[in-house]
């Protein structure tokens, strides 16, 4: 089973700079975290961020939206997702 989980804040009225990039969260069939993808502010780039891993995010341009899921930790492209 996988969980794809979209966060959203908002206040009454909208006020700035108090703006959250939306992230996907990649989740573990034990519930860890793996992978948490974001996009850029001018929408140029993914940045993919791998807890484990501890480095600096992965930034994928836009148009390479492959790379993104190649990043992700367990990833198989011959595997069909299980939803």
């Amino acid at each position: 089973m996988s969980l794809i989980s979209l966060e959203l804040w908002g206040r009454q009225p909208l006020t700035f700079p108090d703006y959250h990039t939306p992230a996907i969260e990649v989740w573990d069939r034990q519930g860890k975290i793996v992978a948490a993808i974001t996009v850029s502010v001018d929408l140029t780039h993914f940045r993919v961020t791998v807890p484990s891993q501890q480095s600096h995010p992965y930034l994928v341009p836009a148009q390479t939206p492959e790379l993104v899921a190649a990043l992700i930790p367990g990833y198989d492209r011959e595997t069909p997702w299980i939803w």
